[in-house]
């Protein structure tokens, strides 16, 4: 059996996950990060990075975008949903195009190549403002400060890339954080895998209606009560209508105002 990461480790020092499939780059960084006194694990997809953080809390994750088996933005998102894992900073390092990536939920994006002196600044910067922001927490006085909101999770599953970029930068302004699917497998995928509160779905997709999706969350016992709101596009057919009436809790219209949406979510799941 393969080991699913590799440890180069020291007492007292601060660790840091580093997530890349190139072989070279990875050793690469774990030597730079090494003999800057840092302790390093090292994994070559996401799939490894979650199992992982599943029992350790890194002070750092150095996270490649274009990874085998797990995206590298899936792997941030879900580190943006635990509560366990949300604060971690997390510096990408890609070569991948970062036009439409939410630099937001990321401390750092770097491009590929970089250099030893740029990894090492853009760590020590996001540790650096980490750290400031727990002693701006900790010596608060209001007991707000001290209770961790819970961030809850609204998987999107739409067909349509640029509805999906959408809707996850309109929840996530209002707080919510966002995994996305372009297609009924995927968004069972991630239900399957992930810790989440709604679903956004469209109706219309290739291969498979999103209306197959909405029964499958229905006959799953653990999710009989899920909210999930229906948003689209099409002219629906009258069974369609019914179906969507009796088990969604709403429909919404592409062409309409995302507003209502975001309400609904927040008085179904807050």
């Amino acid at each position: 059996m393969p080991v699913l990461w590799t440890v180069l480790s020291a007492p007292g020092k601060r660790t840091v996950l580093v997530v890349e499939d190139d072989h070279a780059l990875r050793e690469m960084y774990r030597a730079t990060l090494a003999s800057a006194g840092f302790s390093v694990i090292a994994v070559e997809d996401g799939i490894d990075a979650l199992r992982y953080l599943d029992g350790h809390t890194p002070s750092l994750v150095v996270l490649d975008l274009g990874l085998p088996r797990l995206r590298g933005e899936d792997v941030g998102r879900e580190l943006a949903s635990r509560s366990d894992t949300r604060e971690i900073p997390v510096v990408v390092v890609t070569g991948a195009d970062t036009t439409n990536l939410s630099k937001t939920d990321f401390d750092s994006v770097l491009a590929k190549p970089v250099s030893s002196e740029g990894l090492l600044t853009a760590i020590e910067r996001a540790l650096l403002r980490a750290g400031r922001w727990r002693r701006r927490a900790a010596s608060s006085d209001s007991g707000e400060s001290h209770r961790r909101v819970a961030i809850r999770t609204v998987l999107v599953v739409d067909d349509e890339e640029s509805m999906q970029i959408l809707l996850r930068r309109f929840l996530e302004a209002r707080g919510y954080s966002v995994k996305t699917a372009g297609s009924v497998g995927e968004g069972i995928g991630v239900l399957e895998r992930s810790v989440i509160d709604a679903v956004v779905l469209d109706v219309r997709m290739p291969r498979r209606s999103g209306l197959e999706l909405l029964e499958f969350i229905r006959l799953d016992k653990r999710r009989r009560d899920f909210p999930v709101l229906i948003l689209t596009g099409s002219t629906l057919r009258p069974d369609e209508r019914e179906m969507i009436a009796r088990d969604a809790s709403r429909l919404f219209h592409k062409s309409g105002d995302l507003e209502p949406l975001a309400d609904h979510l927040d008085r179904v799941i807050h």
